[in-house]
């Protein structure tokens, strides 16, 4: 099994200059509401979107045709969508649960698990790249009968439990159940890695499960947002929150979890971030108000470098994510709940 060995780098400034917005090949329509998740597939050949309505769907990414329609969330939020690394498994987390399908059939993915329950603070899971642990975590809020001598108010903690589903056995294994004095756990992303089962669980804090001992990361500013690039050589954080820093670590092939976090883009208004394949970076920043939504696309290489920056006249992106080739981004637009597949055109290396 590979091993993890996490590298910050510090990322240049972006270029003052603009390029034209990238060709738009494709737009997925369907969603009523916002396009809350996005993810390709690790061939590139799929495209999952999630809503805020509850609604899975699934696309030809070539094509953009819609293959099917998955409502097993009954109306909930979709806050994060996966593929496996080998494609054959599709999974989406809503705070009313996680479920898995089996996706060998992109037009008729059958429900292959499923946890649906009412927890007060959600769900997060995802597949990990082996295909062999179904990652879940859900949280409730825990009273300690204390009360803060500054607020004046009831100090609550947060009772997180991490388990995992092993499609083989059949048996649902708990990793951690553990009490916070703040939700910690806000995303669960794997590795794409079709050898391994690693899988990165935090928020404020990142570990790393499934490679043996844990592993973990310092704090991340307040991320909201994990993900590994499509080729497995980057891991990144990201919150919603304007304060939230983007962190970027480089990932050589091992298992060991090195050195504190830095920033990798001083910026207090970037937003969204999308690691891609060959050291490509996408983020969007934080628009004032009547102001539409910047993206800067970077190389983070050895001497870090801006390829590309442009404005696309969205007001407010809800997703982003690099197809496996780097050749397309899929962008998910807030105002009308469509989903753009950009044709991405850099300049070579």
């Amino acid at each position: 099994m590979r091993s993890l060995t996490l590298a910050a780098l510090l990322v240049a400034a972006p270029a003052a200059a603009e390029d034209k917005k990238p060709e738009v090949r494709a737009k997925l329509d369907g969603h009523r509401g916002a396009a809350t998740a996005v993810a390709f597939s690790r061939k590139g050949d799929l495209l999952a979107t999630g809503a805020g309505n509850g609604v899975v769907r699934v696309w030809d990414a070539k094509t953009g045709k819609e293959l099917a329609k998955l409502d097993e969330h009954k109306g909930e939020k979709i806050t994060h969508v996966a593929f496996s690394a080998n494609g054959k498994l599709l999974s989406a987390v809503a705070k009313t649960g996680f479920v898995v399908w089996d996706a060998a059939k992109p037009d008729k993915p059958a429900v292959a698990f499923k946890e649906l329950k009412e927890k007060e603070l959600g769900y997060h899971g995802t597949v990990s790249g082996n295909g062999k642990r179904f990652y879940f975590a859900s949280g409730t809020k825990q009273p300690t009968g204390m009360v803060s001598t500054t607020t004046g108010q009831p100090i609550i903690n947060y009772r997180w439990e991490l388990a995992y589903y092993d499609p083989e056995s059949k048996e649902t294994k708990t990793v951690f159940a553990h009490a916070y004095p703040d939700a910690t756990v806000a995303v669960i992303c794997a590795i794409p890695d079709e050898e391994s089962a690693m899988v990165a669980v935090g928020g404020r804090s990142v570990g790393f499960y499934g490679i043996g001992d844990y592993r973990g990361l310092g704090d991340t500013g307040g991320a909201n947002r994990l993900e590994f690039s499509p080729d497995g050589r980057w891991f990144c954080t990201s919150g919603s929150a304007a304060s939230a820093p983007v962190l970027c670590w480089k990932v050589p092939g091992s298992q060991i979890v090195e050195g504190p976090p830095r920033e990798v883009m001083p910026y207090n208004r970037a937003g969204l971030a999308a690691p891609g394949p060959n050291d490509l970076l996408a983020y969007t920043n934080h628009p004032r108000v009547g102001e539409v939504t910047s993206f800067t696309v970077l190389r983070i290489a050895d001497k870090p470098e801006t390829v590309a920056s442009f404005v696309a006249g969205i007001k407010e992106v809800s997703c982003l994510a690099f197809s496996p080739d780097g050749k397309t981004l899929a962008v998910g637009n807030t105002a009308d709940g469509t989903v753009e597949l950009w044709t991405i055109d850099l300049p070579k290396k």
